[in-house]
C-alpha cells in the first residue's frame, strides 16, 4: 500500500512548479494590452486588461511583499529576497541558496492564498460559494 506522506523532494518539486506556473502567469498578465481595438478577424484571440488581471497582478505582488517583509530581517536581506524574486521572474535556471528559500516560502503563500492561475481565474458557480460557507 502506497503512503500518502509526500516526501521533501516531492514537497520540492510541487513548491517549484507552483512557483514558475505562477511566475509564467504573473508574466502573462503584464503583457496584457490596456486597450484592444476592433479586431477584424474574429478567429484571432485578444485578451485585454481586467479587473481580474489587476487583482491576480496585485495579489501575487503582496504576496512576494508579504514574505519578504517576514522573512527578511535586515535591508540587505530583503534586498537579496527581492533580487531572488527577479530572478525567479526572469526564467533563469540557475537556482541558488536564496532562491530557493524564496520558492519554498512562496509555494506555500501562494497555494495557501490560491494563486494557481487555474483556480485564481476559475469561474465560482453558487455550490462553491455556499460551500466555502459550510467549511467556515
Amino acid at each position: 500500500m502506497k503512503s500518502f506522506v509526500a516526501s521533501a523532494r516531492e514537497i520540492w518539486h510541487e513548491q517549484l512548479n507552483l512557483v514558475n506556473v505562477v511566475a509564467a502567469g504573473y508574466h502573462y498578465v503584464c503583457d496584457l494590452q490596456p486597450v484592444v481595438a476592433y479586431k477584424l478577424d474574429h478567429q484571432m484571440n485578444t485578451n485585454k486588461w481586467s479587473p481580474g488581471a489587476c487583482h491576480y497582478k496585485c495579489d501575487i505582488e503582496k504576496a512576494v511583499e508579504d514574505v519578504i517583509a517576514r522573512v527578511g530581517k535586515s535591508e540587505e536581506e530583503r534586498e537579496a529576497l527581492n533580487a531572488a524574486w527577479l530572478n525567479i521572474l526572469s526564467d533563469d535556471s540557475t537556482i541558488d541558496l536564496v532562491e530557493q528559500r524564496l520558492i519554498r516560502l512562496l509555494g506555500g503563500v501562494f497555494k495557501t492564498r490560491g494563486l494557481h492561475p487555474k483556480e485564481y481565474f476559475r469561474p465560482t458557480t453558487r455550490r462553491d460559494v455556499s460551500a466555502k460557507r459550510v467549511e467556515t
